[in-house]
Parts: C-alpha cells; sequence; structure tokens
C-alpha cells in the first residue's frame, strides 16, 4: 500500500457517516416534497445540482428552454434541424420524468420498432456517460433492464420505466403515462391515433397511496412530438397545425417549439461551412467555387456571377 494511499485511509476514518433512515427522511419530508416540485420544473437544475464537479457537460441556453418545455407541458410538438439535439433531450426529459415521478411508464415511438431502439439505446448510454448520477437511478441487474436491436426497457430504482413502443397490432392494450415520439414525419397517422394514443389513457399510480392518482399530473399523457421540417398537408403537418391552436387557448398544457439552421449555428453546434455545403448539395462546395475564384483572380481575369 502506498503512502498516499495510507493517508487517504486515515482521512477517511476522521470523517463521520450518517446513515439515511427512514426517521430522517419523515422529518425532512415537507422539504423533500418541496425540492422534487422544484425540479419538476425546473429540470436543467436537477442535472446541474446532480452531474458532479467533474463533469464536462453543460447545457446550452436554448436546450435549458427545451428540457423545461417539454417537462411542464403536457402537449409539445418540437421542430428543429439536425444538430440541435432534440432527441437526445427529449429522451433525457423522459428519465427525468422516469425519475422525480417514481412509478411512471414512458416510451419512445417512430416509424420503425427498430429505429426506436437505436435512438434509445444510444441516447440513454450517451446520457449516462456524460451524467453518471442518471445511470445510477436505472437498475442494471442482468434480467432487469434489457435492450436488443428491437427491444429496449430501463427499469428505474423507484419503479419507473422506459422503453419503446411499437406502432404495431402488438402495442395494443399496453399502459403506458406519456412518451416521445421520434420524426412524427414518418409516424403512419392510423397506427399513432388507434394504437399508441389510447395506451395512455391510465394516470399513474402514487405511490404508496394505493390507486390514487392526480389527474393534473403532467406526466400523464404527455407526448412530446420530435422531427424536422416535412411538408404540408401531411398527418405531421395538421397535428402541428392542431397544437398550435391549442397552445392559444391553453398555454399552461401545450408548446411549440422551433427553430432553423442559424440556432444551431449561433450556439456553436453546427458549423457554418457545413450548412453551406448541404445546402449546395448536388453543385459545387463552397470551398471549391472559393478555390476556383481565388485561382481566376490570380490570372487576372472577370468572373461574372
Amino acid at each position: 500500500m502506498s503512502l498516499q494511499n495510507l493517508l487517504d485511509l486515515s482521512l477517511s476514518r476522521s470523517l463521520v457517516k450518517e446513515e439515511v433512515s427512514e426517521e430522517r427522511l419523515r422529518q425532512n419530508l415537507d422539504a423533500i416534497r418541496k425540492e422534487i416540485a422544484f425540479y419538476r420544473e425546473y429540470p436543467d437544475l436537477f442535472v446541474d445540482a446532480i452531474k458532479g464537479p467533474n463533469c464536462d457537460f453543460k447545457f446550452r441556453f436554448t436546450q435549458r428552454i427545451f428540457l423545461r418545455s417539454i417537462m411542464r407541458h403536457r402537449y409539445v410538438y418540437c421542430v428543429f434541424t439536425r444538430g440541435f439535439s432534440k432527441s437526445f433531450l427529449a429522451i433525457m426529459g423522459l428519465m427525468l420524468k422516469a425519475i422525480l415521478f417514481p412509478g411512471c411508464k414512458v416510451f419512445v415511438t417512430t416509424g420503425g420498432k427498430e429505429q426506436a431502439a437505436m435512438i434509445t439505446i444510444s441516447k440513454v448510454e450517451e446520457i449516462c456517460k456524460l451524467i453518471p448520477a442518471l445511470s445510477n437511478e436505472i437498475n442494471w441487474d442482468r434480467g432487469v433492464s434489457t435492450k436488443s436491436k428491437d427491444n429496449v426497457k430501463y427499469v428505474f430504482k423507484n419503479g419507473s420505466e422506459l422503453d419503446i413502443l411499437a406502432a404495431r397490432e402488438s402495442s395494443r392494450g399496453q399502459r403506458r403515462n406519456g412518451g416521445v415520439i421520434e420524426e412524427v414525419i414518418l409516424v403512419d397517422e392510423d397506427a399513432l391515433n388507434e394504437i399508441i394514443l389510447p395506451t395512455m389513457n391510465v394516470d399513474r399510480h402514487i405511490p404508496g397511496h394505493g390507486d390514487e392518482t392526480d389527474p393534473d399530473e403532467v406526466v400523464n399523457q404527455s407526448q412530446v412530438y420530435i422531427t424536422s421540417a416535412g411538408w404540408k398537408n401531411s398527418f405531421a403537418y395538421n397535428k402541428l397545425i392542431e397544437i398550435l391552436l391549442n397552445s392559444v387557448l391553453f398555454p399552461d398544457k401545450y408548446m411549440i417549439l422551433g427553430g432553423d439552421y442559424k440556432l444551431a449555428i449561433l450556439e456553436g453546434a453546427v458549423k457554418e461551412d457545413m450548412v453551406d455545403e448541404m445546402k449546395l448539395n448536388g453543385e459545387p462546395s463552397v470551398s471549391a467555387i472559393k478555390a476556383f475564384t481565388s485561382y481566376q483572380r490570380g490570372r487576372q481575369l472577370k468572373i461574372a456571377c
């Protein structure tokens, strides 16, 4: 054993450890309830509080707005370009709901089951790697939380569950409290309305209170629609208009969020050169045009643009 290890051991023995007992929790129950209620409204501050001093993860300003919006509103429609981290934040929102609303069941669905599984696994693993404290809330025991190419289920230590839900007949009769509809533009309208949405007709049971529920809880029937820009006169577009109109009548329940490539560039999520090249896809790239222009100017020739 090294000298440093001996010093560390001596230091640890000088510290006094206090056990977290049921009695201590009951004595501070009111304060704990207030803190949980606060973090349900400010989930980004919850992440800031638990991520630890050595974590390099930081929210961008618009990401804080996004996360607060999907935690405070029951119906949210989000249209952003690639690079905004909309899927990352939406699934982080599901994980936070699972932690802050014990015993809830939330899901991810999209056009295909394998695609939903791939998105969920990659984002959950990325989040757990960035913020280990969130990983500690999941029960990783063998046979409890499972994942495969077409089936994913994460069970939390407080009894909550996060899984994928296929937009097909096999999902009929299942029960969930809320979920994320990824790339809603690819989801079949009939499957969503007849199979997915009816799974959310049962509210979350409050732990320790039997079958008692709170119908006003934002997690019940919560629907977060995620997509990039699509086409008018499509099902996704009509759903956007529906939520937009309801957001005027019921602003506490409905929310519309959106942003173009300029927002991603402004916050450094996407490079401007990359966007320029994507806009000119199939045409000469920006860098090629600049190089050609420079060459021609070197020969003192005029270029008609």
